[in-house]
């Protein structure tokens, strides 16, 4: 469904911001901020990606296998959530701005 929509709507996965029915902006400061934040969010994203390839091999982000799944488990979420930190000011702080710039929006899909 959220892809059909997409489809449809001519939006790419990396442009949804600008393109969701919530954010139907047009203008270049819009279209500037969606490029900032696609820039932003790259590292996040290419780190997420390394972090999917390792657990998919089995590597679990350096975790060895122990004898308890549980643990093993837990170990892998202990090392992602630590590869993901430093990435936390950053998505908080993008929320922030993306519902900064949808308040600030009137029916029309201006910025106010």
């Amino acid at each position: 469904m959220f892809n059909h929509e997409m489809r449809e709507t001519g939006c790419s996965s990396t442009s949804l911001f600008c393109c969701s029915d919530a954010f139907r902006l047009h203008g270049l400061y819009v279209e500037s901020l969606c490029e900032g934040i696609r820039a932003t969010l790259s590292p996040y994203r290419a780190a997420l990606a390394r972090l999917e390839r390792e657990v998919l091999e089995g590597g679990g982000g350096g975790v060895t296998s122990s004898s308890s799944s549980s643990s093993t488990s837990s170990s892998q979420l202990t090392s992602i959530q630590h590869a993901l930190a430093p990435y936390h000011p950053v998505l908080l702080a993008i929320n922030s701005l993306v519902k900064q710039v949808s308040v600030a929006t009137d029916p029309t899909g201006l910025l106010v």
